[in-house]
């Protein structure tokens, strides 16, 4: 069966080339038949170096004209495309080899699977893991504010999202999950149509999440596939205006709430925006959830001391002090010093790590660390 691969571009041409180089390899390898089709959003900068080179490479390049939204975008390369099934994914992720054969076995030898997702990386070496999403609700929405307000709440909810993600991480064999990335998943031409694509009145975010939804509710499950490894490179392309990406992000929060909740859910967007920004939340936001031991300004890999041996724990990295989003790193001992490889893929940053002991049934708090990368 052919596989269709539809990419966004907005000043990614770079990374699109590295992405595409990726699952073409992939499907030489694998004797997978595979197209890929490019929309151009109108980006910013001048893309006519990548476009020759994809086009070179077999693409179909399409110049949108402007910027029409991620949906749109993801909508038109599929119509444009003519595979079986469908890989969605973004111009930032690489396939590491085996992925690609690894999530099409899935998908075809599973009759109500709508949709497979790879297990995702933040580096190369496989190192740090991405946190899997999290379906948003009003339950989810108003106890996210409370942490935004409180630092009981903000310990007790980044708390419950890790407990959920820790099945996620730690599966060696498929799992099924609510929902899964836009950033990579594949499934088939027949999904896509029965459920009329993304819905473009999502400008940027939650278009995704809309449509698993929605894959959900035709009875089909959703799994991720462990050992179908990619990396993402997040937000390290693309990213030209964050204030109007973030703008984009509380439109569509707001519509996707609207959308499944009606008017208390329309409600409860604006309701929780407005706490989120109250000066009350700009002071949370300024002092830690936990005491957070500073190691300072470092150019060398900081070692992370624990309070105690572990035969298993997670350290989870983010950029975020209340830890709403945060990667996983497992290992063992007493201590963790990123290796060499790993610590070239943090770029100039603050990190926050908090520690946890995952040996038993219940995890067990071990400290929080912060540092700046130079």
């Amino acid at each position: 069966m052919k596989v269709s691969a539809l990419l966004v571009n907005y000043n990614s041409g770079a990374y699109l080339l590295q992405c595409a180089r990726s699952f073409l390899e992939e499907g030489r390898r694998e004797g997978i038949d595979l197209e890929w089709v490019v929309v151009d959003n109108a980006s910013p900068s001048n893309q006519e170096e990548w476009k020759r080179e994809a086009l070179a490479l077999g693409a179909r390049w399409i110049d949108m004209g402007w910027n029409s939204g991620y949906a749109c975008g993801v909508n038109r390369a599929a119509r444009e495309s003519t595979g079986d099934l469908l890989l969605i994914t973004n111009p930032d992720v690489k396939f590491l080899p085996g992925s690609l054969a690894r999530l099409l076995r899935v998908l075809e030898s599973r009759s109500r699977v709508g949709a497979v997702g790879p297990t995702t990386w933040w580096n190369v070496e496989r190192t740090i893991l991405f946190p899997p999403n999290i379906p948003p609700s009003l339950k989810d929405a108003l106890f996210q504010t409370l942490a935004h307000l409180s630092g009981a709440a903000n310990r007790a909810y980044s708390m419950a999202r890790t407990r959920l993600a820790l099945p996620v991480w730690r599966a060696r064999e498929v799992v099924e999950v609510e929902t899964l990335s836009g950033g990579c998943a594949l499934f088939s031409r027949k999904v896509w149509e029965e459920t009329g694509g993304f819905d473009e009145r999502f400008p940027l975010y939650f278009e995704d999440t809309d449509w698993f939804r929605r894959v959900r509710a035709l009875g089909y499950s959703l799994v991720q596939v462990p050992g179908a490894d990619i990396v993402h490179f997040f937000n390290r392309s693309g990213i030209t205006d964050g204030e109007a990406a973030l703008s984009r992000y509380w439109i569509s929060r707001r519509r996707f709430l609207e959308k499944y909740y009606g008017l208390a859910g329309r409600l409860a967007a604006d309701w929780t925006k407005a706490l989120i920004f109250s000066s009350r939340a700009e002071k949370f936001r300024a002092r830690p959830m936990d005491f957070i031991r500073d190691l300072g300004r470092v150019g060398d890999p900081p070692s992370i001391r624990l309070r105690r041996d572990c035969a298993s724990f997670l350290l989870e990295l983010t950029q975020d002090p209340g830890f709403f989003m945060a990667g996983a790193i497992f290992g063992s001992g007493d201590r963790w010093t990123p290796p060499p490889e790993t610590w070239e893929a943090f770029g100039p940053s603050r990190y926050f790590l908090r520690g946890l002991d995952v040996s038993g049934e219940e995890p067990r708090y071990l400290g929080t660390w912060s540092f700046e990368r130079v």
